[in-house]
């Protein structure tokens, strides 16, 4: 990015220059103009002011590319920008759900007696159960967003599962393309809505951009 700077300065440093020199050129041509306007040499005058206009035309086509290069640089900086941003935020939102996965091991050693129970399943699925349940053990957890989830669902096929998840309704079409390249590697899953865990854990449930939640399994 630095490098990209300079190169962008060095390119307002060429415009810079060429209308300084464009400007020394015309103010020493007006100043050659002014004697022969006064003395009443039309003809001079004339062919004077021709080369005034022809410079200024001269001025102008020099320039235009190098603006438009200047442009098309921006656009390309702006571009990286949105890029890394959008991976960064996709790589915090891993991290977050590992940890929460962490954090619902802890919480399942500790609760192992009353696990099973509805009223745990209910606990689990109520919202704000990740700060209520599982923040005394992260750190901070007053910092986690809500967007983070955890649920428990019932599978025919599977039996009872536990996800940590990420409502995606406040993140660019790139964070959801960030995660979906990541999906299969690391197990990462579509919900059926914004708040719910997958349908299943079949290849069709891994995580895509039409994801409206992503989620990881916890146990």
């Amino acid at each position: 990015m630095n490098k990209m700077k300079k190169f962008i300065t060095s390119i307002q440093a060429r415009i810079f220059i060429a209308g300084f020199c464009s400007a020394l050129c015309l103010a020493a041509l007006v100043w050659v103009v002014q004697p022969q306007a006064a003395s009443g040499d039309e003809d001079a005058v004339i062919q004077r002011l021709k080369a005034i206009e022809d410079e200024m035309k001269g001025l102008r086509q020099d320039l235009k590319p190098l603006l438009e290069l200047v442009n098309e640089v921006r656009n390309q900086a702006g571009l990286s920008r949105d890029l890394a941003t959008d991976s960064t935020e996709a790589s915090n939102v891993v991290s977050q759900l590992r940890n929460l996965k962490a954090a619902s091991m802890m919480f399942y050693a500790d609760s192992m007696d009353v696990i099973n129970s509805e009223n745990a399943n209910n606990a689990i699925n109520a919202a704000g159960s990740v700060k209520t349940l599982l923040g005394r053990y992260m750190d901070n957890p007053e910092m986690l967003s809500d967007l983070y989830l955890f649920r428990t669902t019932t599978y025919s096929d599977l039996g009872r599962k536990w996800f940590v998840g990420y409502n995606l309704s406040q993140v660019t079409a790139g964070v959801k393309e960030k995660l979906a390249g990541k999906a299969k590697s690391l197990g990462l899953y579509s919900g059926t809505t914004a708040n719910t865990p997958p349908a299943g854990l079949g290849v069709k449930d891994v995580f895509t951009t039409a994801g409206p939640s992503v989620w990881m399994v916890a146990r």
